[in-house]
């Protein structure tokens, strides 16, 4: 007997439809089991890349570095050339009538030249100052636009190397070497003008300079204990000369002697500063060229501080500090 199936409610009719359409829609829409996400993988942390900005920052130190040593350069061999026109008139024999040679300095049986000595020395600070402005000018140039500072520093570059050019060297540096001093610095600025990339135009121009820095450098500082002999033996001269100059006086408290003495005494103290200033701003020449190599070899490599410049600004410092213990006024003798 065979048995019939009962015929279905109309409940179970849409029961049955809705089952069917949920699972054709599902796998119309390609549904797939639930998955725990996965986190993202972390990227690596990446080194900043090395810079390769012109340290116009540490140019900038370079240049205020050389700028105060050369002023107090200048300040220092005004002093001496002062000291020994002092000297001059202390020294003059009081007795004869006086000529235009009177006060003509001479010690122990020579004429000074100290002018040219200094006259040449100064001119080879002002060069490197104005590199030095050169220099900076050149890597600032990439941040403001513009290459009006790099020809204004070249141009005061160039009128200062003529000064020197023309200056009398000193027994021991020959004509020609000073002569040739920076030429391939002037060569080499036409390129730097046109080249865009400032690195790579700090690059050419301070590897043409390092050679002529540290010749520059010696020039200044050559010999320089014979200017401190010179203000001993001129301050031993001015002190012997006061002995047969004083006031006559009655007792220790005349106020004539008591002036005499103290414009003397402000000489020995003045005397002993110069020395100490010839130290400090040689101390501090002498360390340019390792600065400047160095700042040279930090060039397309990542900033970091530099010892032999903070040594170049700290000797500058100290030079700078030179002459404060004196008096301001200017030291006139009777």
């Amino acid at each position: 007997m065979i048995k019939k199936e009962k015929p279905m409610t109309p409940f179970a009719d849409r029961v049955r439809f809705f089952a069917l359409t949920a699972a054709v829609l599902m796998m119309a829409a390609g549904c797939q089991p639930l998955r725990t996400p996965q986190a993202s993988p972390v990227p690596e942390a990446r080194q900043p890349a090395p810079s390769t900005a012109a340290p116009a920052g540490k140019l900038d130190i370079f240049r205020d570095a050389l700028g105060i040593l050369r002023g107090k350069t200048v300040e220092t061999f005004l002093r001496i050339e002062e000291l020994e026109g002092k000297y001059a008139v202390m020294a003059a024999d009081v007795d004869e009538t006086l000529t235009l040679e009177s006060f003509t300095p001479v010690l122990e049986g020579r004429k000074l030249r100290t002018l040219t000595d200094l006259r040449f020395r100064e001119a080879a600070a002002d060069v490197l100052n104005r590199y030095a402005a050169l220099l900076y000018a050149v890597a600032a140039e990439g941040e403001n636009g513009t290459d009006t500072g790099v020809d204004r520093a070249a141009e005061e570059l160039a009128g200062t190397l003529a000064v020197f050019r023309n200056a009398t060297p000193p027994d021991g540096i020959g004509r020609a070497e000073a002569a040739g001093v920076f030429d391939r610095v002037s060569a080499a600025l036409d390129g730097i003008r046109r080249e865009p990339d400032r690195t790579a135009a700090l690059k050419t121009l301070m590897d043409a300079a390092q050679v002529d820095v540290q010749r520059l450098s010696s020039f200044i500082i050559r010999d320089h204990g014979k200017f401190k002999d010179l203000v001993d033996k001129m301050i031993r001269g001015i002190v012997e000369s006061a002995n047969a100059r004083r006031p006559i006086h009655e007792d220790y408290i005349d106020p004539a002697l008591t002036a005499f003495d103290a414009r003397i005494a402000a000489l020995i103290k003045e005397s002993r500063e110069i020395q100490s200033a010839l130290d400090a701003v040689m101390a501090g020449f002498a360390q340019a060229p390792e600065a400047h190599f160095a700042i040279r070899n930090l060039l397309g490599r990542d900033p970091a501080g530099l010892p032999a410049l903070q040594k170049l600004l700290q000797l500058a410092r100290e030079a700078e500090r030179r002459y404060r213990v004196l008096e301001s006024d200017v030291i006139r003798l009777p």
